[in-house]
């Protein structure tokens, strides 16, 4: 829908296997994703959703960072970085930038290196702990998006 969003950020999710394959994204848009490397709901590296695995089947957050750097047209590598958590002075969080993209577009990956299937920023009690993983305190995802969505506006469609 390039007509109604200049860019998307999905939060803890991924691409149902079957979209990825029919690749057939017209124009490209700008996408932010943060993902958790330790999500027990949405596999970080592709498969099964759910605690049981029953809820469809994703490809993996780096399958899907390229696939978006493929519809944006990007060829060139992605930036690298870390975010370092102030009280814990551990790389908390990898960042890869992908940008230069058509009608400037560009795609980065969040991942979470602890982090389960927590909204990042927010808080969660010790059994949703248990249930979906550690939460991830060092990005505010509400800021980081709305940031995002400020520095992609809408582009002129040809």
């Amino acid at each position: 829908m390039p007509l109604t969003f200049a860019a998307i950020a999905p939060v803890i999710g991924g691409i149902a296997e079957e979209e990825a394959i029919t690749d057939n994204v017209e124009f490209p848009l700008s996408v932010l994703l943060i993902n958790g490397r330790k999500d027990p709901l949405v596999p970080f590296k592709g498969g099964g959703v759910g605690f049981r695995h029953r809820r469809g089947r994703v490809i993996g957050a780096f399958e899907t960072f390229n696939f978006w750097k493929t519809v944006c047209g990007i060829k060139n590598e992605p930036y690298i970085s870390y975010i370092v958590d102030k009280q814990s002075q551990k790389k908390t969080v990898k960042v890869f930038s992908a940008i230069g993209g058509r009608m400037n577009t560009e795609v980065i990956l969040y991942v979470m290196i602890y982090g389960g299937h927590v909204f990042p920023g927010k808080k969660s009690g010790p059994l949703r702990k248990f249930l979906v993983g550690e939460g991830c305190n060092t990005l505010n995802a509400e800021d980081l998006i709305y940031n995002f969505f400020i520095n992609h506006p809408q582009a002129q469609l040809p």
